[in-house]
């Protein structure tokens, strides 16, 4: 009988989210994680308590980690941000709140039950790139620079689309602002997901399952790939791969 490899929570967590990439999330479960990472099902009980814990680790995952949810949704409310989901708290994950920004972005902040190691370089199957597309370019700048401590990393001229704002910490860039084309529904934030191979064969095999690609693949500045999906449910998704160096 082959051995069961030895596993980490992160990587049953990254699992779930490949499949949740590929298929949506209503096809993540522990049978189906369990055999993409080539163990048994009972091996992940020992990372997660079962599917609901899982799909819990799941979302925290692409929340925005702060040392304080309470302090963080307090000073929200106070630069102009409503509330629409109070701090409650998740067992073994953390702590957790959803916010709208003031142009009415969706965003969710997260304390960790668990301390956090050193922040690492996004890796494949975790998400690399957040992009808001706000009504209020300069408003969104200022209110997340004030939240969460973002700084101005570099910036991009679009044309006749304006400027690309790019934010982070330290040596890390975590995503791009943009304005709102007049076409677009209204304010909201994308998540994009590393793939492993490439944004192209991905958006071929999420296609394939039946989601629909609305923008790309293509490259952007600095040769990496991207492409803009649907699922079959509607929910809309991104990924990114790795340009060659």
């Amino acid at each position: 009988m082959p051995r069961t490899p030895r596993l980490s929570r992160a990587e049953v967590i990254n699992g779930a989210c490949a499949i949740a990439d590929e298929q949506g999330l209503a096809a993540v479960t522990m049978s189906a994680v369990a055999s993409r990472l080539g163990a048994t099902p009972m091996a992940l009980y020992h990372h997660v308590e079962g599917k609901e814990h899982l799909l819990d680790l799941l979302i925290a995952a692409v929340l925005s980690e702060v040392p304080d949810v309470d302090e963080t949704v307090a000073l929200a409310e106070r630069l102009g941000g409503k509330v629409l989901a109070p701090a409650e708290d998740i067992p073994d994950v953390g702590r957790f709140a959803v916010l709208q920004d003031p142009q009415g972005g969706v965003f969710a902040v997260l304390t960790s039950a668990m301390p956090l190691g050193p922040e690492e370089d996004p890796a494949p199957r975790t998400f690399s790139w957040h992009e808001l597309t706000t009504s209020d370019q300069q408003a969104a700048i200022r209110f997340y620079e004030q939240l969460f401590g973002w700084v101005k990393q570099s910036e991009f001229d679009m044309g006749n689309m304006g400027v690309y704002h790019m934010f982070g910490r330290d040596r890390f860039t975590y995503g791009g602002m943009m304005a709102k084309p007049p076409e677009a529904p209204g304010t909201y934030w994308l998540h994009y997901i590393q793939v492993a191979d490439s944004a192209d064969a991905a958006t071929t095999r999420a296609t394939a399952l039946g989601a629909k690609a609305i923008v790309g693949p293509m490259e952007v500045p600095g040769g990496d790939r991207v492409a803009v999906l649907t699922d079959p449910q509607g929910a809309f998704f991104a990924v990114h791969s790795k340009g060659a160096k």
